[in-house]
């Protein structure tokens, strides 16, 4: 659903078909928890009510990077963290005011990834990347992979700045990820119950720094520190 909406941005559609599109995508959503909560035991129904309704708010708020926070997640089981941590790195749909990495480079990259393997099996074989039925162009895989190496670049940076500052770990990481991606909360001591005050203030720059970069988009800032640029 995501990838169809995603496409129509590609193809520059209309605002009332991006519009049917969502409605469209909104409407499968709900028949499939509606499915899923029938098929619950009855006397598990309320919990289990419970427990899908956080974590989709706190799946679409972080992915859509509204910060929007409805229980303390830093208490759930360590898988679902990870999973929250990957998503402070996909980030919204295009041509959404969402951060983070966006869903379409995403899965251009998940295929430009499967294209590799099937390259490493037949060099010869031509085999474009398609979104939809739109084919990508090398050069716009290439503009995402440099997106994407940056991107990482300038997460492993700053996570690496916080933990020499003395943070922990996943502090460090989450810390890094959701400014990085606009997000909101991340975990441990930046977890959605508490703040970045107990940052160090050397850290505190350092993530105000990867939230400018992270907003616009990280090419947009870092071609500012190139020489050629200012010669020109």
């Amino acid at each position: 659903s995501i990838t169809d909406y995603d496409a129509c941005i590609c193809k520059q559609a209309s605002f009332e078909e991006i519009k049917s599109q969502m409605k469209q995508n909104m409407e499968k959503i709900k028949l499939i928890l509606e499915k899923v909560v029938k098929n619950i035991p009855t006397k598990r129904n309320c919990v289990c009510k419970h427990a899908l309704r956080h974590a989709g708010f706190q799946v679409i708020a972080i992915m859509t990077t509204t910060g929007f926070v409805t229980t303390d997640f830093n208490l759930w089981p360590e898988s679902t963290k990870i999973i929250l941590l990957l998503l402070m790195f996909i980030g919204g749909s295009a041509g959404s005011t969402g951060g983070a990495m966006k869903v379409i480079r995403v899965i251009l990259l998940i295929k430009f990834g499967i294209r590799g393997i099937y390259k490493a099996i037949h060099p010869k074989m031509v085999k474009p990347i398609m979104l939809g039925n739109t084919p990508i162009q090398d050069e716009v895989m290439h503009a995402i992979l440099s997106f994407f190496v940056l991107y990482l670049l300038v997460f492993v940076g700053s996570a690496l700045i916080l933990s020499m500052l003395g943070l922990d770990v996943v502090t460090s990481i989450s810390a890094s990820a959701t400014t990085i991606g606009n997000v909101g909360p991340g975990l441990s001591l930046v977890g959605p119950m508490a703040n970045f005050s107990s940052i160090p203030v050397i850290g505190k720059i350092t993530l105000i720094l990867n939230m400018w970069i992270g907003r616009l988009e990280v090419l947009t800032v870092l071609i500012l520190f190139v020489p050629y640029f200012w010669k020109e």
